[in-house]
């Protein structure tokens, strides 16, 4: 079985891609024009889809149907808000209906906060669950 099939395992994945390639505010990526997309400093949410396999930027704001054509992309899709929910819960997010329709746009607040730190970031990927 492929290591990145659980939250945990694309948590840490994550987080070792933003260590390698930066952490970003503001957007998903950064956009220097020295380096390919795939190469860019990373948003929290962005580096949990990388980890997960899925293409850089537009990787779906959405959970899909379990009937989705695609379903292994449906299915790293889903594991992705999945991780993106858990960390959020963790960090205090506590319903859909709290500040956004779902984890990762209250991730992506949290993400982007004036004063956040890259400590801070890294501490909540790698948080046990």
């Amino acid at each position: 079985m492929d290591t990145l099939h659980t939250t945990t395992a694309i948590r840490e994945a994550a987080a070792d891609l933003i260590v390698r390639q930066g952490w970003h505010q503001g957007s998903q990526v950064s956009r220097h024009e020295d380096k390919p997309l795939n190469q860019q400093p990373l948003c929290v949410t962005e580096a949990v889809a990388r980890a997960a396999g899925l293409p850089p930027v537009n990787w779906g704001y959405t959970r899909c149907d379990t009937h989705h054509p695609n379903e292994d992309g449906c299915r790293r899709l889903n594991l992705v808000h999945d991780a993106l929910d858990e960390v959020a819960t963790e960090l205090g997010w506590t319903s859909p209906n709290d500040h956004g329709d779902n984890g990762r746009e209250w991730l992506e607040d949290w993400n982007d906060q004036q004063g956040r730190t890259l400590d801070e970031v890294l501490a909540a990927l790698q948080r046990s669950t």
